[in-house]
């Protein structure tokens, strides 16, 4: 019978641990290019936005929204990249020396 905790929640086995820290660390190392698609996808729309409406404040504002937006998903997929990194080496570490200690 496997043991649970006061909330009725399983806990992870010892082994799965470091993978689901590899997993996590891949999922956000992979933040730049995330962040890239976005960004492209930002600029593809302020262009849209400056070809399709009048020359006005209006513009201006969806013009520097779409911008922004593209910054800021650049900025975030950079800080989480070396995030990823790190808990992708601290997991292949971990797996590692569990898997020394299993075979002792």
């Amino acid at each position: 019978m496997e043991e649970t905790n006061n909330s009725g929640v399983k806990p992870l086995n010892q082994s799965k641990k470091p993978v689901a820290l590899i997993i996590t660390g891949c999922l956000l190392a992979t933040g730049p290019f995330w962040g890239l698609i976005i960004t492209v996808n930002s600029m593809v729309c302020a262009f849209h936005s400056i070809g399709t409406q009048p020359v006005g404040p209006e513009t201006t504002r969806h013009l520097a929204m779409h911008i922004c937006s593209g910054f800021w998903a650049t900025v975030i997929g950079l800080v989480v990249f070396p995030l990823g990194i790190a808990l992708l080496v601290i997991g292949i570490i971990w797996r590692k020396r569990n898997g020394k200690k299993e075979t002792k």
